[in-house]
């Protein structure tokens, strides 16, 4: 397990390849600006290549040139027309760090994937980079296989997470797609258990378990740990929103990375901790100082080989985020969210395991939480 969790941060040296949409649809150039759109529409893109018959890369295509052409009343015009032509590339040998660095420079929404003689591989997004399996899900994966593979039944076999977030319980137990994991315990819940038993552990040679990387559970680690440059390290909801907020305005010019933590200070703050989180943070700081950053890709080669890094598509559940049946019950289930509103305390703590208060009213109303009054 340590060795997965160290090779994981690894992967900002994998070839683009292994992220890239390699099944996006391509358009020739006759095709009208109407025909493009609908395409789109269909497959739920907001862009797409534009290739010749041999499969050649000669442009591409936005949702927003298309809107902009129908808006100008040219939605007949072949969509060659309408195209980016000198388009920005990125090939097999590049990098993801090489491809987190173009988003950066050039500012653009997609990067097509082209060859040595310019035959369109793919189309790599920033959702292609952020929608990967998390560390802990290669790690339940991993035990799981191993598991089977000496004979137990997949049903006799429970996979837990141990965390401090809130956020990574909610996700495990009513989250979007396929999970290895089948739950998950608090670490505040484990250590009442685990401290007693710690004076019949023996002491013995341990290796380090993550190396310098230990540092992404606090602030700042992560963009340490990327090495780049002009970084905004924020933490607190509200004031990740803020930020958000004046990026979009514009007002962080000449910021290339921001590092945005729901809870104060990183994970050590989360809510689901035991230690004080300034005190662990002090910690990790003198684990990171101590423990050198050795990285061996055979297990890395072994996961790739079957399939543990490639693209999982998730598909939201028709009623995740649904208050009611229809906008009456709907409206009825506001009503008792905002008196149950009323009744809670509004500090937001986090202890009853909702993220917030409005979060827990809603959970109440939902059926998936109790009031004890």
């Amino acid at each position: 397990m340590r060795q997965i969790e160290r090779e994981f941060y690894s992967l900002l040296k994998l070839p683009v390849t292994i992220i890239m949409n390699a099944n996006m649809p391509k358009v020739l150039p006759d095709r009208k600006v109407s025909q493009v759109r609908e395409i789109l529409r269909i497959n739920q893109l907001d862009g797409v290549a534009i290739t010749d018959e041999r499969g050649r890369l000669v442009g591409i295509v936005t949702m927003y040139d298309l809107l902009k052409s129908i808006e100008e009343n040219r939605q007949d015009m072949c969509i060659q027309e309408v195209m980016t032509k000198n388009v920005v590339t990125l090939s097999p040998n590049h990098t993801l760090a090489d491809a987190i660095e173009y988003f950066r420079v050039y500012g653009y929404g997609r990067f097509p994937v082209v060859d040595s003689e310019g035959n369109f591989l793919g189309m790599v997004t920033p959702l292609d980079i952020i929608i990967r399996l998390p560390p802990e899900e290669i790690a339940a994966r991993y035990a799981r296989e191993e598991f089977i593979s000496k004979g137990y039944k997949e049903e006799d076999i429970g996979v837990f997470l141990i965390t401090p977030c809130t956020a990574k319980i909610a996700d495990i137990k009513r989250g979007i797609g396929f999970s290895y994991i089948n739950g998950a315990i608090s670490v505040s819940e484990v250590y009442k258990y685990a401290i007693k038993r710690l004076a019949s552990v023996k002491d013995g040679s341990r290796e380090p378990i993550f190396g310098r990387n230990i540092s992404w559970v606090r602030d700042g680690g992560e963009s340490g740990n990327l090495g780049v440059l002009n970084y905004l390290v924020v933490d607190g909801v509200k004031n990740v929103l803020k930020v958000l907020d004046d990026l979009e305005l514009g007002k962080l010019r000449g910021i290339n990375f921001i590092e945005g933590r729901m809870c104060s200070g990183g994970c050590v703050g989360g809510p689901l901790n035991v230690q004080n989180p300034y005190l662990a943070r002090v910690k990790i700081k003198m684990l990171e100082d101590s423990c050198s950053q050795v990285v061996n890709n055979s297990t890395y080669k072994l996961l790739k080989s079957k399939g543990y890094f490639q693209k999982t598509q998730y598909k939201p559940e028709d009623n995740l985020l649904k208050l009611g049946e229809d906008i009456r019950d709907a409206i009825k289930k506001m009503r008792q969210i905002e008196l149950l509103l009323e009744e809670l305390p509004g500090i937001d703590c986090g202890s009853c395991g909702a993220p917030n208060c409005r979060a827990l009213a809603e959970d109440i109303v939902r059926g998936e939480a109790r009031n004890y009054r």
